[in-house]
């Protein structure tokens, strides 16, 4: 019995040995079809966080002509208004009190304007620290692993999906005002 098991033990021995090179070449090419494909996905990741950042820069400098032209119609009117209303004013002092307050409005909307840029970039800068960190940490994995993490791979869509979901808030919420 214990030599059909050492001969059993011999034969599978001399398999591995006769097809070393092949398991050695079959994993080999494993080896380079995962680099690959890690290097395919991180640079679709890479244009996909530019194109997005360009969409944004985009998206924020249609905002702010889209604000500015607001201002500059609401200036001329409150310019026409002023100019028709000018004798009444005089006479009747709430009258002109709200209009004071009208004249604020483009200050308003500067400050508006600005607040929205400072956010967008702020969001460029947040999605670039994200992305730096995500190549770190992708980095850091491929060398440990010379794979992607399911978590990385769900971090990075929630992300994206959040980052949409404030672009979406945020032109909803430059539209009511402006409505």
């Amino acid at each position: 019995m214990e030599k059909e098991e050492l001969e059993v033990l011999i034969e599978i021995r001399d398999f591995f040995r006769r097809h070393k090179q092949e398991i050695a070449k079959e994993l080999g090419e494993s080896d380079n079809a995962l680099r690959e494909a890690l290097k395919d996905v991180k640079d679709t990741s890479y244009y996909s966080v530019t194109e997005l950042k360009r969409q944004i820069v985009e998206q924020s400098e249609a905002f702010k002509d889209i604000i500015n032209e607001e201002r500059d119609a609401f200036i001329d009117v409150s310019n026409t208004m002023k100019a028709q209303f000018e004798k009444q004013v005089k006479a009747y002092p709430s009258i002109a009190e709200r209009l004071e307050d009208m004249a604020e409005v483009p200050h308003k909307l500067d400050v508006l304007v600005n607040k929205m840029e400072q956010y967008n970039w702020q969001l460029v800068e947040n999605v670039n620290n994200m992305i730096r960190r995500i190549d770190q940490r992708r980095e850091a994995a491929q060398e440990r692993h010379n794979r992607i993490p399911t978590w990385l791979k769900l971090l990075f869509a929630v992300s994206l999906t959040i980052i949409t979901i404030c672009s979406v808030v945020t032109m909803v919420a430059t539209v009511a005002i402006f409505k």
